[in-house]
């Protein structure tokens, strides 16, 4: 729904750095409280 909070923060420059037959892999930074972390989210094909 358009009004609801995202489910997951944004991912920052965010990149696929890695790919496969079912699942890649997105990189980037998260900013939390002015603080940036790095990130990697593997997402699968269920």
């Amino acid at each position: 729904m358009p009004l609801d909070p995202d489910p997951l923060p944004a991912l920052i420059d965010a990149f696929m750095s890695g790919m496969a037959t079912n699942a890649f892999t997105m990189s980037g930074l998260e900013e939390v409280d002015g603080c940036l972390y790095a990130q990697s989210w593997w997402c699968r094909d269920m």
